[in-house]
């Protein structure tokens, strides 16, 4: 994965830290490997992932959710 334009890469941060920061509150009921390692590739799937309904149902605590979105990706698709 490489994401070259400046805008996707903060967005891309900005989702990454949202999401791992969620699990500290409110653990998501899909990240399966709670671990260290796991909650770096879990927070990264879940950034490039295209946010709909479904996706926000998946977390009770988002920090940030009002952030734009990883143009370049939109995993799994």
């Amino acid at each position: 994965v490489e994401i070259t334009s400046a805008e996707d890469r903060a967005a891309f941060m900005s989702w990454f830290a949202s999401i791992a920061e969620a699990q500290y509150t409110a653990l998501s009921p899909d990240w399966v490997y709670q671990d260290c390692s796991g909650l770096l590739r879990y927070a990264f799937v879940e950034a490039l992932k295209t946010k709909d309904a479904a996706w926000f149902d998946k977390f009770s605590y988002l920090p940030e959710w009002r952030l734009p979105p990883v143009r370049k990706y939109g995993y799994p698709g």
